[in-house]
C-alpha cells in the first residue's frame, strides 16, 4: 500500500491541500497532483461518478502519488468496500448522526 500522502503531511505538521473533484474525468485528478496538491477528494454523494470513473480516478491518484479520499454516496458496506477495494485511502460517509450509525 502507498503512503497516505495527507496523513503524512499532516504528522510532520503541515496542512494538507486536498481539492475536489468536480468533473467526471480522470485527467482532472492529475492537473489536481501537477498542481501540487495532497490529495484528491472524489464526492460520489453530489456528482453521478459511477463506480469506473471513481477507480479510474483513484488509479491516477495512484500513479500521481496524492491520496484519493471519497465520499460516498450513503452508508452501504457494499459501496465503501468497493471503493476501499480500489484503493481510497480515506473514506466519507455523509448523515452519519451517531457513532453507533
Amino acid at each position: 500500500m502507498k503512503p497516505n500522502r495527507i496523513k503524512q503531511v499532516m504528522r510532520d505538521g503541515g496542512l494538507a491541500l486536498v481539492s475536489h473533484v468536480g468533473f467526471a474525468d480522470p485527467a482532472v485528478v492529475e492537473i489536481i497532483a501537477k498542481a501540487g496538491f495532497d490529495g484528491a477528494f472524489i464526492d460520489m454523494e453530489h456528482s453521478v461518478f459511477d463506480l469506473q470513473t471513481v477507480g479510474e480516478m483513484i488509479r491516477v491518484a495512484d500513479l500521481c502519488d496524492i491520496t484519493p479520499v471519497v465520499r460516498v454516496p450513503d452508508e452501504n458496506p457494499k459501496t465503501i468496500l468497493r471503493v476501499l477495494d480500489m484503493g481510497a485511502q480515506g473514506i466519507q460517509v455523509p448523515h452519519i448522526a451517531e457513532g453507533r450509525s
